[in-house]
Protein backbone atom coordinates (compact mmCIF):
# COMPACT_ATOMS: atom_id res chain seq x y z
CA UNK A 1 0.00 0.00 0.00
CA UNK A 2 1.43 3.49 -1.15
CA UNK A 3 2.26 6.27 1.72
CA UNK A 4 -0.57 8.36 0.19
CA UNK A 5 -3.39 5.72 0.74
CA UNK A 6 -2.12 5.06 4.37
CA UNK A 7 -2.06 8.64 5.15
CA UNK A 8 -5.39 8.61 3.49
CA UNK A 9 -6.87 5.84 5.41
CA UNK A 10 -5.44 7.18 8.84
CA UNK A 11 -6.99 10.25 7.96
CA UNK A 12 -10.29 8.54 7.23
CA UNK A 13 -9.78 6.83 10.77
CA UNK A 14 -8.90 9.90 12.75
CA UNK A 15 -11.83 12.21 11.04
CA UNK A 16 -14.46 9.23 12.12
CA UNK A 17 -13.13 8.64 16.09
CA UNK A 18 -13.64 12.68 16.09
CA UNK A 19 -16.99 12.76 14.23
CA UNK A 20 -18.00 10.05 17.01
CA UNK A 21 -16.86 12.10 19.99
CA UNK A 22 -18.69 15.17 18.37
CA UNK A 23 -15.33 16.94 18.06
CA UNK A 24 -15.67 17.14 14.41
CA UNK A 25 -17.76 17.84 11.82
CA UNK A 26 -16.10 18.07 8.29
CA UNK A 27 -18.46 18.60 5.48
CA UNK A 28 -17.59 18.42 1.39
CA UNK A 29 -18.91 21.36 -0.87
CA UNK A 30 -19.79 19.50 -4.42
CA UNK A 31 -20.60 21.62 -7.47
CA UNK A 32 -21.70 19.55 -10.52
CA UNK A 33 -21.22 16.00 -8.51
CA UNK A 34 -17.59 17.40 -8.20
CA UNK A 35 -15.53 18.11 -4.33
CA UNK A 36 -14.81 21.91 -5.11
CA UNK A 37 -13.61 22.41 -1.43
CA UNK A 38 -14.73 21.10 2.32
CA UNK A 39 -15.38 23.36 5.46
CA UNK A 40 -15.35 22.13 9.29
CA UNK A 41 -15.98 22.67 12.63
CA UNK A 42 -12.98 21.46 14.49
CA UNK A 43 -11.90 21.94 18.76
CA UNK A 44 -15.98 21.39 19.35
CA UNK A 45 -16.17 22.27 23.01
CA UNK A 46 -18.94 20.95 24.20
CA UNK A 47 -18.70 22.39 27.57
CA UNK A 48 -17.48 25.83 26.89
CA UNK A 49 -20.22 25.06 23.78
CA UNK A 50 -17.22 26.89 21.25
CA UNK A 51 -15.70 25.60 18.03
CA UNK A 52 -13.23 26.77 15.43
CA UNK A 53 -14.15 26.56 11.35
CA UNK A 54 -11.59 25.48 8.80
CA UNK A 55 -11.81 25.65 5.07
CA UNK A 56 -10.24 25.48 1.61
CA UNK A 57 -11.78 25.47 -2.20
CA UNK A 58 -10.05 24.85 -5.34
CA UNK A 59 -8.77 28.18 -6.58
CA UNK A 60 -11.04 28.18 -10.33
CA UNK A 61 -14.07 28.35 -7.84
CA UNK A 62 -13.05 30.72 -5.59
CA UNK A 63 -14.46 34.17 -5.72
CA UNK A 64 -17.73 32.83 -6.49
CA UNK A 65 -19.28 33.49 -3.10
CA UNK A 66 -19.53 29.73 -2.41
CA UNK A 67 -17.41 29.60 0.65
CA UNK A 68 -19.06 32.59 2.24
CA UNK A 69 -22.53 30.52 1.60
CA UNK A 70 -20.76 27.69 2.95
CA UNK A 71 -19.83 29.13 6.01
CA UNK A 72 -23.51 30.69 6.52
CA UNK A 73 -24.72 27.18 6.27
CA UNK A 74 -22.50 26.13 8.91
CA UNK A 75 -23.07 28.66 11.30
CA UNK A 76 -26.62 27.86 11.10
CA UNK A 77 -25.73 24.38 12.25
CA UNK A 78 -23.46 25.26 14.99
CA UNK A 79 -26.03 28.29 16.68
CA UNK A 80 -29.39 25.71 16.05
CA UNK A 81 -28.86 22.10 15.84
CA UNK A 82 -25.29 21.99 17.84
CA UNK A 83 -26.16 24.85 20.30
CA UNK A 84 -22.73 26.10 20.42
CA UNK A 85 -22.13 29.73 21.60
CA UNK A 86 -19.34 31.02 19.80
CA UNK A 87 -17.45 30.25 16.70
CA UNK A 88 -13.74 31.00 15.42
CA UNK A 89 -12.23 31.53 12.01
CA UNK A 90 -8.39 31.70 12.03
CA UNK A 91 -7.27 33.20 8.94
CA UNK A 92 -3.69 33.72 7.07
CA UNK A 93 -3.35 37.49 8.00
CA UNK A 94 -1.47 37.66 4.00
CA UNK A 95 -4.96 36.11 2.71
CA UNK A 96 -7.03 38.81 1.75
CA UNK A 97 -10.25 36.44 0.05
CA UNK A 98 -9.80 34.14 3.30
CA UNK A 99 -10.29 37.07 6.10
CA UNK A 100 -12.99 38.83 4.04
CA UNK A 101 -15.54 35.30 4.51
CA UNK A 102 -16.11 36.08 8.14
CA UNK A 103 -16.05 39.43 8.07
CA UNK A 104 -18.97 39.47 5.26
CA UNK A 105 -20.84 37.28 8.00
CA UNK A 106 -20.42 39.47 11.02
CA UNK A 107 -17.71 37.82 12.51
CA UNK A 108 -15.50 40.56 14.54
CA UNK A 109 -11.71 40.42 14.39
CA UNK A 110 -10.55 39.57 18.18
CA UNK A 111 -6.98 39.62 17.27
CA UNK A 112 -3.58 38.43 16.00
CA UNK A 113 -1.81 35.43 16.94
CA UNK A 114 2.32 36.45 15.61
CA UNK A 115 4.17 34.07 13.62
CA UNK A 116 1.82 31.19 14.99
CA UNK A 117 2.40 28.81 11.87
CA UNK A 118 5.13 27.73 9.64
CA UNK A 119 4.07 27.37 5.61
CA UNK A 120 5.79 27.70 2.64
CA UNK A 121 9.18 28.24 4.59
CA UNK A 122 8.32 30.97 7.01
CA UNK A 123 6.35 31.87 9.81
CA UNK A 124 2.87 33.82 9.16
CA UNK A 125 0.55 35.44 11.26
CA UNK A 126 -3.06 34.19 11.78
CA UNK A 127 -6.14 37.06 12.41
CA UNK A 128 -8.49 35.82 15.03
CA UNK A 129 -12.29 36.12 14.32
CA UNK A 130 -15.42 35.47 16.26
CA UNK A 131 -19.08 35.14 16.58
CA UNK A 132 -21.43 34.31 18.89
CA UNK A 133 -24.93 33.48 19.20
CA UNK A 134 -26.32 36.75 20.16
CA UNK A 135 -24.17 38.28 17.52
CA UNK A 136 -25.34 36.02 14.76
CA UNK A 137 -29.20 36.00 16.09
CA UNK A 138 -28.63 39.85 15.71
CA UNK A 139 -27.23 39.68 12.38
CA UNK A 140 -29.95 37.01 11.09
CA UNK A 141 -32.84 37.82 12.37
Amino acid sequence: MSKAKKDEIEFINYAREKNAKYQLLELAIIAGNQPIGMIDLHSIDRDDRRAEVGYWMFSKYQGKGIMTESLKHLLSIAFNELDLNKIIVMADSKNEKSRAIPQRLGFRQEGTLKEEIFMNKQFRDLDVFAITTSEYKIKNS
